[in-house]
């Protein structure tokens, strides 16, 4: 692969800082051709009508200075890339060059380009995909744009040894079928998924009803936030700064680098500062200025503008910096309405994460030893790969070590394995991979009961064999939910509430307090790492996406959690979990009745249900002695008034069981009508029993009660 030429990556972070931007971009996108034989309703190209693209030897020359100016990337998109005849020419003009390259495409590469692809491969690859078949073929305007996306990522996906992702920009149109392509996300070769909000640009400017509304915008961070845990699914820059939510849907910070870091040059070599076709905007042309020049002296305006208008007064402004620029040219740059919760700025570790270590650390901080100058690597290393990993592939003559296989895969490998459970490719029989892990870790060994049959009806059982499951050496998630499904299982399937033993009312108590507790441990651990670069901005220039798609580009990184910049990092780790806990997505807005006697029995302690308290995955509501009670429960737009009996301790899964039982006409008539992302968790009861009631259950009904068991 390509090098980084030119200025060292901490210089140019202090270079950064004392102009504005980067002395040369971090990335060049090139749309290399308006042409392209779809259709698409949101096509930004088609504003540039029939100009005249550069040509062959002027595209070289524009490699050529790309090369010169020590660019880390090129990026090379249209239009259709694919649709350019002369593209070969120009990859072996790369690979002269020693050019690192990345190509954005909704088409397959074949013959000569193929060919040159072979000879010199992207680092990075991104194919735009909007939806399932049915949903891709009439957003592209032609059928067979699907099944030719799915191709393409497969070559793409081995040119690149695995870096390549899906680009979806979210609409109304396609927003309803987020669970869906999800599961087709999963099922490709694809490393990683990018969300992308559609921008008021080319053909979307006449198109306002592919704009999504304040509650879609919302649905959506709760749908990433909640995937997160199962596939790498990210938030791509279009939707600007998203608060405290940061963490949940994104690696890195949301920075926005056109004019700044990043540059675009349009077909006809006008150089503006993003993905826009407004040539007002051009700071020059490569065919009248070289790249250098109009880099170093254009785009003064983003250089030196600071947030006006509204966004001077907002309280985020140090950390959003007025959103995307693209969005910000039209007004549409401001999602706060869907996602500020006020109350996380009053907190310390929700300060740390919306504003940055700036915001909470009062003085200055201690000194630390400078870190070594970053490490530069060719490709970036996706967090879980979709397909089977090679080396646990069944089929495979000479399977390795399951020693090695743990140590290679680290966390991702069971929660892989518990994602190809949910998408139907991992069933009983056992299959050998996991065989042959499930002896050397009690984590693997309980996914393998879980496939092998129907579970234990006795509880004390299947708490014993979830137990011996929380010795693993893994830190997976899905693990923890898994668990949590089994037991909420039994408490939808079992004995009543009012009917259970006093030895079943203890283990289950306890069970459920294990994983609880283990789950949450394994999540700190995990987040630890994750929220670094978020309560540790100052002094960084943060990466940006790539457009369309996939992981950001490698990165000006801060120190290591060894050397933070502040002492109490762990409890603001901590403090923000406890913000955000586990299966925040399935939380139950509880009303209860006048004078009802409830307690809710969480991690923190005891104390009576109150107005707007939320129900918890983990937590127990304590029913007194007497007449019993009732309460209202809300998830989103669902609600539904629940009678809980005198004297009974109920968990989640209870509570879910005796909503449904006094309220089944009205949550399964609902079950037809969900149209979001994902379904209300008040639905789980009648969507399990839809799908065991009929013969050939609905597809979609299935993916959506799989999406309430990953949450």
């Amino acid at each position: 692969m390509g090098t980084i030429h030119g200025t060292d990556l901490r210089a140019s972070d202090a270079f950064f800082h004392s102009n504005g931007y980067t002395p040369a971009p971090r990335l060049v996108q090139w749309m290399s051709t308006a042409r392209c034989s779809y259709g698409c309703p949101h096509c930004l190209t088609a504003d540039l009508g029939a100009s005249a693209a550069l040509t062959t030897r002027e595209a070289k020359q524009l490699i050529d200075q790309v090369a010169a100016l020590g660019v880390h990337e090129m990026l090379v998109t249209g239009g259709e890339p694919l649709e350019r005849p002369d593209l070969p020419e120009l990859i072996d003009h790369l690979a002269g060059r020693g050019q690192r390259w990345s190509l954005n495409t909704a088409r397959k590469p074949t013959g000569a380009i193929l060919d040159a692809m072979a000879r010199w491969p992207p680092g990075f690859a991104a194919v735009s995909l909007d939806g399932p078949k049915q949903v891709h073929d009439a957003f592209r305007g032609r059928q067979g744009a699907f099944d030719e996306a799915i191709e393409s990522i497969a070559i793409l996906s081995e040119l690149t040894g695995g870096s390549t992702a899906i680009g979806t920009t979210v609409t109304r149109s396609n927003y309803g079928w987020l669970a869906e392509t999800l599961r087709v996300v999963a099922g490709s070769d694809a490393s990683t998924w990018g969300l992308h909000l559609v921008v008021p640009e080319g053909r979307a400017a006449m198109r306002k009803d592919l704009l999504l509304t304040d509650a879609h915008v919302q649905g959506l961070l709760r749908f990433v936030a909640s995937k997160r845990g199962a596939f790498p699914v990210m938030m791509a820059d279009e939707i600007g700064y998203c608060g405290d939510w940061e963490p949940l849907v994104r690696d890195e910070p949301f920075f926005c680098g056109a004019g700044r870091a990043q540059c675009v040059v349009l077909p006809d070599g006008e150089v503006v500062a993003c993905t826009t076709a407004d040539r007002r905007n051009s700071a020059g042309n490569v065919r009248t200025a070289s790249l250098e020049s109009i880099w170093r002296d254009g785009f003064k305006a983003l250089r030196r503008e600071s947030v006006s208008g509204k966004c001077r007064d907002c309280a985020y402004a140090p950390a959003c910096g007025g959103g995307c620029w693209l969005q910000r040219r039209h007004g549409t740059h401001c999602f706060k309405r869907a996602w500020e919760r006020p109350s996380t700025l009053t907190t310390t570790a929700g300060a740390a994460v919306c504003l940055g270590l700036a915001a909470c650390r009062g003085a200055e901080p201690p000194p630390v030893a400078p870190a070594p100058p970053a490490q530069v690597v060719s490709a970036p290393v996706p967090a879980v790969s979709s397909a089977p990993p090679q080396a646990v592939d069944a089929g495979q003559s000479e399977a390795p070590t399951t020693e090695r296989l743990v140590s290679r895969y680290g966390f991702d490998l069971l929660d892989w394995m518990i994602l190809e459970m949910y998408m139907g490719r991992l069933r009983s029989p056992v299959p050998a991979r996991l065989e042959m892990l499930a002896p050397k870790d009690p984590g693997f060994g309980y996914l393998a009961t879980y496939l092998a049959g129907p579970r234990p009806q006795d509880l004390v059982q299947r708490a014993a064999q979830m137990r011996a499951a929380l010795a693993t050496r893994q830190r997976s998630l899905q693990l923890g939910l898994l668990m949590w499904r089994d037991l909420t299982e039994w408490c939808l399937d079992g004995p009543t509430p009012a009917t259970r033993t006093e030895e079943q009312k203890k283990t289950l108590r306890e069970a459920m307090g294990s994983v609880r507790d283990a789950t949450n441990r394994w999540r700190t651990e995990i987040f630890d790492q994750k929220l670094e670069p978020f309560m540790n901005r100052d002094g960084e220039v943060r990466g940006f996406f790539r457009s369309k798609a996939g992981p950001p580009p490698e990165l000006i990184m801060g120190e290591k959690a060894a050397q933070k910049h502040w002492p109490n990092a762990a409890q603001l780790t901590r403090d923000y979990l406890t913000q955000h806990p586990l299966g925040e997505q399935m939380l139950l807005r509880m009303t209860p009745s006048a004078g009802a006697s409830i307690e809710r029995l969480t991690p923190q302690g005891r104390a009576p249900v109150k107005a707007g308290d939320k129900l918890g995955v983990f937590d127990l509501l304590m029913v007194g002695p007497g007449k019993g009670a009732s309460l209202t429960l809300t998830s989103g737009t669902e609600s539904a008034a629940v009678a809980l009996p005198a004297g009974t301790e109920l968990t989640y899964g209870d509570v879910l069981r005796l909503a449904y039982e006094q309220n089944r006409a009205a949550l399964d008539s609902k079950v037809q009508q969900t149209s979001g992302p994902e379904a209300s968790p008040l639905l789980l009861p009648a969507l399990r029993a839809k799908i065991a009631s009929s013969g050939d259950p609905e597809q979609r009904l299935r993916i959506r009660l799989d999406d309430l068991w990953m949450f």
